[in-house]
């Protein structure tokens, strides 16, 4: 073996080597590069803090969450599933405000998340490739997601048994005429959700129902107050009711 010919074989050991620390190291030590890295159960903490995050920017608005639920199915590759996951944060503000809304939420969220709002669409980056959207739905209406993109599943979301807050939701159900049905929680932190569901009519207008109230929001499908810190929210169809009851200990 000639001299040059050494020189290349031990060059080459001594790169292998360096390329074999690099890696052990980057395990060890590095943060993910591609949301790929990142599985729909490393994700949830980060949708969780996100979802904190927006509530609190959001200020003395009325608000309701909804659960860290599948979106959609994907390939992370050609030849691996995933899932998408969010979570639904709904804002409610005077009918004619949810451009200001989504202006001073998005001048509020940390500087990290660089937002910016477009028309009346706002995006942001959370951290960890989870993505931030908002959009105006509807008078007084800007409905925010917080998303994980296409990830493998890992162990999929974590699920607590949250204990619905009932009596304050039954009540407002009982100002209906109706019985609550079905029952969920949803937290996020500091935001805890109850929704209650039915399938039955509202007689007469909905507003009508809350006199005495002030309404954030009062229409024939909709009607959006406040309960002391709790935000109160009833949506109606032609043959459902949905109350849901929003408390915040964001600071």
């Amino acid at each position: 073996m000639t001299k040059q010919r050494r020189w290349l074989v031990w060059f080459s050991v001594a790169w292998g080597v360096v390329l074999v620390v690099a890696a052990l190291y980057a395990v060890a030590n590095g943060k993910p590069t591609v949301k790929e890295q990142r599985t729909i159960t490393q994700a949830q903490p980060v949708v969780d803090r996100a979802t904190e995050t927006v509530v609190l920017a959001a200020g003395p608005v009325a608000v309701r969450i909804g659960g860290y639920d599948q979106r959609d199915t994907c390939d992370v590759t050609v030849a691996r599933a995933g899932l998408s996951f969010q979570r639904i944060i709904q804002l409610y503000t005077a009918a004619g405000e949810e451009k200001a809304l989504l202006t001073g939420l998005a001048a509020r969220l940390p500087k990290a998340y660089r937002a910016s709002v477009t028309g009346d669409s706002l995006y942001a980056d959370a951290g960890e490739f989870v993505r931030v959207t908002g959009s105006v739905t509807g008078p007084g209406q800007v409905r925010v997601l917080a998303a994980t993109g296409c990830r493998p599943a890992g162990d999929g979301p974590t699920r607590t048994k949250e204990e619905p807050d009932r009596p304050p939701v039954a009540a407002v159900f009982a100002k209906l005429g109706v019985e609550p049905l079905d029952w969920a929680a949803h937290s996020a932190g500091c935001v805890d959700t109850t929704v209650a569901t039915t399938r039955s009519k509202v007689a007469g207008p909905l507003p009508a129902k809350f006199e005495g109230r002030e309404l954030l929001l009062g229409t024939p499908e909709l009607v959006v107050f406040r309960d002391g810190a709790a935000s109160v929210v009833v949506t109606v169809t032609s043959d459902s009711v949905s109350v849901s009851r929003t408390v915040s200990n964001c600071q």
